[in-house]
């Protein structure tokens, strides 16, 4: 006698698995949204570092051992770079 088995296929790489369960989903979204705070921090953080280092007197740059065109490169830098 002969049984009936069903083999699964594997899946396609790249495809994505339809239809996501509603925790799936907010896994996802939850994930997208820590990712966003996460560069928006990144960047407020390179905007008040780069305000604190465009306050800095030459003497204090140099210290750091930098100079005034290396500091003021980093300063003209937009927040995303």
């Amino acid at each position: 006698m002969r049984t009936h088995t069903t083999t699964a296929l594997p899946p396609i790489a790249g495809a994505p698995d339809f239809p996501a369960s509603p925790i799936q989903q907010q896994d996802r979204l939850r994930r997208g949204f820590a990712a966003a705070a996460r560069f928006l921090r990144l960047w407020r953080l390179r905007m008040i570092e780069r305000a604190f280092l465009a306050q800095l007197s030459d003497h204090q740059l140099w210290d750091m051992g930098l100079t005034r065109w290396e500091a003021r490169r980093e300063i003209d830098k937009p927040f995303w770079r």
